[in-house]
């Protein structure tokens, strides 16, 4: 147990700066996607830009950042006296759980737009690829 504390320390960075990436780029999309739908002409639906945009930012997380965080926190893990074969499986279940609360900020700022994006935009369809 006191491996996986351990972990979820070192995971903690990556939760931040995941969740202000995801935050910063819903924002940026969301008023990017304002002010295209505002000097629009004709426009029968509105997308959750900024949800997409923090996807994105997940993706990018989930497969590049991930890996190159775990080379670093496990050699810095070892170096501080714990051993490989405890450290991976704690690795893995700490990365799990720092996926698992980017996903369910996700859901939250999603459902945060299409709300926004109801009270902003009435009658209009909403196109949303996160199920809601």
């Amino acid at each position: 147990m006191k491996a996986l504390w351990k972990q979820m320390k070192f995971q903690r960075d990556l939760v931040l700066v995941g969740a202000l990436a995801m935050i910063g780029l819903f924002v940026f999309g969301s008023v990017l996607h304002d002010i295209l739908v505002v000097s629009g002409d004709e426009v029968d639906s509105v997308f959750c830009m900024g949800s997409f945009m923090a996807t994105i930012v997940v993706a990018l997380i989930m497969f590049f950042f991930a890996g190159t965080h775990m080379a670093q926190t496990f050699h810095y893990a070892v170096a501080l006296g714990q051993t490989r074969k405890r450290t991976y499986p704690m690795y893995v279940i700490a990365v799990f759980g720092t996926f698992l609360v980017l996903v369910l900020l996700l859901k939250l700022l999603s459902v945060f737009e299409i709300w926004r994006l109801h009270v902003m935009f009435p009658g209009m369809e909403i196109e949303s690829f996160v199920d809601v």
